[in-house]
This record gives C-alpha cells, sequence and structure tokens, in this order.
C-alpha cells in the first residue's frame, strides 16, 4: 500500500471535514481522514451544514439560558458569543475588513490593501457594532421557538449565500481564499441547497419561508453588487459579509413576519 492511499475515508465526510477546517475552530483530526490535502472546492456543498452544526450550539446554549430563567437578551447574547468562539469570529472579521477598504479607500487597490490589514478601523468597529446589535436585538424579542427556528434556519441558509457568491461573482483577487476556493459544479451547489431550503420549508410556512429565502437573496445581491463596484468582484472578506448581512436579514425577516402572524 502507497502513503498517498493509507489514509483513504468516504469522500463526503473529507467534504464535511474540510468545511469544518475553514469554518470552525473545531478540532479535526485531517491526518486521520486523508494523506491528500483537503479540497475546498469540493467542500463547498457542506458549508450549510456546518453552519447548521454552529447555529445548532448557539440554539441550545440560547435554550438553556431560558430554562435558567435569564433574560431573553442575555440568552440572545450568549447564544451568539458562542457561535463566535465556534467560527473564530471569521465572519464578523470579514464585515469588518470590508467595511473598512470600502469605507476608507481611495480606490480598488487602496481598498484592497486595507482589508488585507490585520488592524481594524472605524468603519469596521461600527459594522462589527452594528452587526451584533441587529442579530442580538431581534433574538432578544422573539420566543424560543422563534430563536431556536431563526438560528437553524439563518446557519445554513447563510452559508448557502456564501456559496451562491462563489458560483455567481468573479473573485477581485488572483489569489486569496475566494480566487483559491473555485467555483463550485452545479451538482455540488445542487447538494448545498438541500439542507437550508428543507429547513426553510420544515419549520416555517411555505409563504414565510418564500419570503426569507428572497430575504436572503437580496441582501447577498446587494453586497455582491456594492463589491463589484467596489472593488470589481469578491474577497473571503466579502463572503464573510455576506454570511453576517444575509443572517441579519433572516432574523428580521423571521421576526416581522411572526408578528405579523400573530
Amino acid at each position: 500500500m502507497t502513503a498517498t492511499t493509507k489514509h483513504k475515508s468516504p469522500a463526503l465526510l473529507r467534504d464535511i471535514a474540510t468545511a469544518l477546517i475553514l469554518l470552525t475552530r473545531f478540532p479535526v483530526p485531517w491526518h486521520m481522514l486523508s494523506d491528500a490535502p483537503p479540497n475546498i472546492t469540493k467542500s463547498l456543498w457542506a458549508y450549510p451544514m456546518v453552519g447548521f452544526l454552529v447555529s445548532a450550539v448557539g440554539a441550545a446554549v440560547y435554550t438553556g439560558a431560558d430554562l435558567l430563567f435569564l433574560p431573553s437578551s442575555v440568552a440572545a447574547l450568549l447564544a451568539i458569543t458562542i457561535m463566535i468562539m465556534i467560527t473564530g469570529a471569521l465572519h464578523e472579521d470579514g464585515l469588518a475588513d470590508m467595511a473598512d477598504g470600502f469605507g476608507g479607500g481611495r480606490d480598488r487597490e487602496h481598498k484592497l490593501t486595507i482589508m488585507r490589514d490585520s488592524r481594524i478601523g472605524t468603519y469596521g468597529s461600527l459594522a462589527l457594532l452594528l452587526s451584533l446589535g441587529l442579530r442580538i436585538s431581534p433574538l432578544a424579542t422573539m420566543t424560543t421557538n422563534e430563536v431556536v427556528t431563526a438560528l437553524l434556519i439563518s446557519g445554513s441558509l447563510s452559508r448557502l449565500m456564501i456559496v451562491l457568491s462563489l458560483k455567481f461573482l468573479p473573485s477581485a483577487r488572483q489569489d486569496g481564499l475566494a480566487a483559491e476556493t473555485g467555483k463550485p459544479a452545479n451538482s455540488r451547489l445542487l447538494m448545498a441547497v438541500i439542507l437550508p431550503f428543507g429547513l426553510v420549508f420544515i419549520l416555517l410556512p411555505w409563504a414565510v419561508g418564500l419570503i426569507i429565502i428572497s430575504l436572503a437573496l437580496v441582501a447577498t445581491w446587494a453586497v455582491g453588487r456594492l463589491s463589484l463596484k467596489q472593488i470589481g468582484g469578491i474577497t473571503g472578506d466579502v463572503l464573510g459579509a455576506i454570511q453576517q448581512i444575509s443572517e441579519i436579514f433572516i432574523f428580521l425577516g423571521i421576526l416581522s413576519c411572526g408578528r405579523m402572524l400573530s
């Protein structure tokens, strides 16, 4: 047996493991799964699955805090905090970098340079504060069942928006995460759609589900269009911003629809 075939796990398992490595801080023993490096492009279909896992932990934390009779605002803050810890603030970092670049850059090249700077400026700080506020506030005013529904759907659906962006939008750089990831094949894109759409139509009425999906797509379209105008395409930071902003739209949509139907 050659060294290259010493470890050979199922392809789908390797895809999920790769997505976990990229999107979370969960320890993944890759050396036990394969001797080859992870294939990022093939793993894209698993992004919604990983998002669901992250949000499921957040939903469990919220439910636990609620059972302990903690205020809903505290429970919401704890849920968001644990999800940020699991992802290592990956998407929040992208949002902050995009805000700094788009807000403070003189031209395309300057914006891209700022976005690669690890320091956070005024625009990035404000973006993070607004993101936290616009996620915690809606959750704090929902019922527990609504919070669980919102978290499970948003965790999966917002990661699907990353996959859609990679599929349909050009990369702004020749290098970097967005360029190196590549575009998912149509079959992989279909696999990525199954879980988030399934959750939407299982957990929500059909009409509300269509509204929530539409809101996520509008958020993704708006950020993508802005990115095309500002830097000519997407980067890894833009993908993080797409996740954050689409999640906010999903939370606000579920809150609004819930109040209209009550």
